[in-house]
């Protein structure tokens, strides 16, 4: 399995407009060491997508590793997307990848 480490520079209106799209009574899953809102709107932005929050699209293993899964459901294909809660400030931030990104579609973007 190829490790890809993907290091952001995030400014703060970034993190805030990302803040504003969790919904209130989303799902939340607690990984590295903070609460994240799944998005659970059907169809929204960015991009013309649908959403899932289900517990087959974004968990934790019993590692503690996040999972995010694109899954077609009834015909549709649906992503999957958290967002912290609270928002962080200004800073760089780095994910590491456990994955083999070269065999993704070209049209699934992260971010």
């Amino acid at each position: 399995m190829q490790k890809c480490l993907i290091r952001l520079s995030v400014i703060g209106s970034v993190l805030s407009a990302m803040t504003f799209t969790a919904v209130a009574d989303a799902r939340t899953v607690e990984f590295s060491g903070y609460t994240w809102n799944v998005k659970n709107v059907s169809l929204g932005g960015p991009g013309p997508n649908r959403w899932s929050d289900s517990t087959d699209s974004v968990w934790v293993d019993v590692d503690g590793k996040l999972h995010l899964k694109v899954r077609k459901i009834a015909g549709q294909w649906y992503s999957a997307e958290v967002t912290m809660q609270p928002s962080l400030s200004h800073g760089r931030y780095e994910f590491m990848l456990e994955t083999n990104t070269e065999a993704y579609d070209p049209g699934i973007v992260a971010g």
